[in-house]
């Protein structure tokens, strides 16, 4: 059965609320018994996803509909900003030096980090 273009892009749409979905309960699953590594290890693991999701793309090892679900569905709800906004909170008053380098600068780094290495071993 051949789907045409509108099929195509209501499926990719559910597809992508669905990864979505799987996404948000692996964050809240991985924050539930320790917020702060919870939600460093849910950002760069969704960055890490991305990376390889744009790698794999660009190689054409993946259809573009497959990266948008990846991409934007698991890996955007992985690494969602409520996330860092959560972490801010709970701890910038108290402790803003080790808040910002620990909760936001040392995940931003790592992702950063797995992004560059990503490119440069398969490119």
């Amino acid at each position: 059965m051949m789907l045409g273009p509108d099929s195509t892009l209501v499926l990719t749409l559910l597809a992508t609320l669905v990864a979505g979905a799987v996404g948000a309960v692996v964050r809240a699953a991985l924050t539930v018994r320790s917020p702060r590594l919870g939600t460093a290890a849910a950002n760069v693991t969704g960055t890490a996803l991305l990376a390889l999701v744009l790698v794999a793309l660009e190689r054409g090892a993946i259809a573009a509909e497959a990266a948008v679900v990846l991409g934007v569905g698991l890996s955007g709800s992985l690494t969602t900003f409520s996330g860092w906004i959560a972490l801010l909170a709970d701890g910038l008053q108290d402790r803003p030096v080790r808040t910002l380098l620990v909760d936001l600068l040392l995940p931003l780094l790592v992702a950063v980090g797995v992004t560059v290495l990503a490119f440069a071993v398969v490119a």
